[in-house]
């Protein structure tokens, strides 16, 4: 495929607003791929290309040279010179084949290559319209894609499913595995019998046990075992080959705040933070992948194994019990509960929702502005956005809630990951969530809906972009705010 032929898809996404057109697109896009494309086209496409890290610093430094090698126009050629150019280390050097490549590039090319690297491509194609899009391709159901999914990549899939293999994709102890997730509820929505758990503030974990030692995963697939010496000694003590899912907190006496946990990812900073390991769920047993299996027979096998690591829980289908619960959470110093369909399979978001004593969202900061005063040295000021069908929504901004050593530590990944500048704003790569408290949501000429008195209540380093909460949920918190 020529990647004139990628760029016109590109526009054709843009042309129209409607998701099944969309999706027609896509499906028909994937259909025509070789196999040597996929991995290539889909990347180029989404703007997913984390192992090439170029920054906005790099590009603006681009200039027209002369090329030191003729590379060919066609996307697996481009993306093979990305990836090269993403491995190598010495800066000078990414810069010179950058302005290699792009200086051979006519100006839509170019605009699409660069906009690729900064994760811009304005399309309005989500990783989930490209999962519906490959469902409705070779007549997979949504959850058969769903679960393929939470094991696999967006290439892989496709590259299976075109031959009709997706069941071949399995539950591979060491390989990572993305996390269930919650939604937002009320306690009347809950109809049906739930395990109501404590809600915790830490760190999402996925646990590898087996005769290759243990390995320990964050839910953004990366590997964080170095970092919990502690947890992995106290898992010595599981007999066999099991993938658990569980959380990792802060904790002496009582819980502690999310911030003292994130002191064990800084070298500086002292690695006796005392924690504490709640397990909840077990994925692989023994060569067996448990997946479609109800969370309560999943729940039968983890206490057989583990049951001095379950949570304080319930289960009940009775409202009143669960906000008792839910209070005798609060006073504990958790955040809330987490009430899980006791026959929900284990998915992306099908059965799990979180309560919670205060209204939060996870956003993403999408530019930021210099402060002022006491804060003139740091971007402090942030835009936030939520995702609406792959593009970023944004919904407010704030200055309130972090420390000063927070404010420098943002400041420093913000402007490594800089679009563009335009007077005091500093427009990002979104790639930073952070969770944010606030009193209301109200309706907003500028924004479509505005939080507000919005404060940062944590940054979320261990999550990714594509986790953040959706405008249907601001829109549907904005009514139950308002009865």
């Amino acid at each position: 495929m020529d990647l004139k032929d990628l760029i016109s898809i590109a526009e054709k996404l843009k042309s129209t607003a409607k998701k099944k057109e969309k999706i027609a697109i896509v499906a028909n896009f994937i259909k025509n791929l070789r196999e040597e494309e996929i991995e290539p086209a889909i990347n180029l496409l989404l703007g997913n290309l984390p192992k090439i890290n170029v920054g906005y610093a790099t590009i603006a430094k681009f200039q027209k040279v002369l090329p030191f090698e003729k590379i060919p126009k066609d996307v697996k050629s481009i993306y093979s010179y990305l990836i090269k150019i993403g491995e190598t280390s010495k800066e000078k050097e990414k810069e010179s084949m950058l302005s290699a490549l792009l200086s051979q590039l006519d100006s839509k090319e170019r605009e699409f290559i660069i906009n690729a690297l900064l994760g811009e491509q304005r399309h309005g194609v989500s990783q989930g319209l490209f999962l519906e899009a490959i469902a409705d391709a070779f007549g997979y159901t949504k959850e058969n894609i769903e679960k393929a999914y939470l094991i696999s990549s967006l290439p892989e899939i496709l590259s299976y499913a075109r031959k009709n293999e997706l069941d071949k994709i399995k539950v591979k102890l060491y390989k990572p595995i993305k996390p269930m997730l919650t939604d937002m509820a009320k306690f009347e929505d809950l109809k049906g019998t739930y395990c109501v758990e404590y809600k915790f503030d830490g760190i999402r974990a996925h646990l590898h046990i087996g005769n290759k030692g243990i390995k320990i995963f964050s839910r953004n697939q990366r590997e964080i075992t170095d970092y919990f010496p502690e947890i992995v000694e106290e898992m010595k003590s599981i007999d066999g080959e099991v993938i658990l899912d569980g959380e990792i907190i802060a904790f002496k006496d009582k819980p502690l705040p999310f911030q003292e946990l994130m002191k064990k990812f800084r070298k500086e900073k002292s690695m006796d933070i005392p924690t504490k390991l709640y397990l909840f769920d077990i994925l692989y047993k023994d060569g067996k992948e448990l997946l479609d299996l109800p969370f309560e027979k999943r729940r039968e096998i983890l206490k057989e194994m583990a049951s001095s690591y379950l949570p304080p829980h319930i289960i009940t289908n009775k409202p009143d019990e669960m906000k008792k619960f839910f209070e005798k959470a609060v006073n504990e110093g958790f955040e809330g509960i987490v009430a899980k369909d006791v026959k929900s399979k284990y998915r992306l978001r099908r059965g799990w929702y979180k309560v919670k004593k205060s209204h939060s969202l996870d956003v993403a900061i999408i530019a930021a502005e210099w402060g002022h005063g006491r804060r003139y040295k740091w971007l402090s000021d942030y835009w936030l956005a939520v995702l609406d069908n792959g593009e970023f929504h944004m919904v407010g901004k704030t200055f309130k809630g972090l420390t000063d050593e927070e404010f420098e530590e943002i400041t420093k990944e913000l402007l490594k990951n800089k679009v563009r500048e335009e007077g005091r704003v500093i427009f990002v790569k979104p790639t930073i969530v952070v969770e944010v408290e606030f009193d209301d949501i109200q309706k907003s000429d500028r924004y479509g809906y505005a939080l507000r008195f919005a404060r940062v209540k944590r940054i979320r380093w261990d999550k990714d972009v594509n986790e953040i909460n959706t405008l249907e949920d601001v829109k549907k918190l904005y009514k139950e705010m308002k009865k």
